[in-house]
């Protein structure tokens, strides 16, 4: 609608899921005051450093499995499911250490909800967390 009739649509919504699929352009306002306004994608990059891995190896993964500079949270059989900081720890690194450990099958890297992104902008305002808009 916006392109064809050359129009701004505002879209008011508290899902995340909504900013992510329609918006190029995000506003959050808590009571009244605008705490961000920038485009979505922008929001993951300046807000959350931390990266969310999932690996699959082809032989079973030992019950005590780490990697320095990442927070294993769960380890399955032959999975492990983990996180780190990209700004104390490069993807590089990540991807190194990953396939140190072990034959990798598949590895998936991925940011976290778009949720927590602006649950830290309301935590960092040290507000409540209202809506989204």
């Amino acid at each position: 609608m916006s392109q064809e009739e050359k129009v701004g649509v505002i879209l008011a919504s508290h899902d995340a899921g909504d900013l992510e699929a329609l918006c190029k352009r995000v506003i959050i306002i808590n009571h009244g005051q605008i705490v961000y306004q920038d485009k979505v994608s922008n929001l993951k990059r300046k807000y959350l450093t931390r990266k969310l891995v999932e690996v699959r190896y082809a032989e079973e993964v030992p019950p005590d499995f780490s990697i320095q500079g990442m927070q294993t949270l769960k380890t399955g059989r032959y999975g492990v499911k983990l996180q780190f900081d990209t700004s104390q720890t490069a993807v590089g690194a990540v991807l190194m250490h990953l396939s140190e450990k072990g034959n990798v099958v598949d590895v998936t890297i991925s940011d976290p909800p778009l949720e927590e992104v602006i649950a830290k902008i309301y935590q960092d305002a040290g507000k409540a967390i209202p809506a989204a808009i």
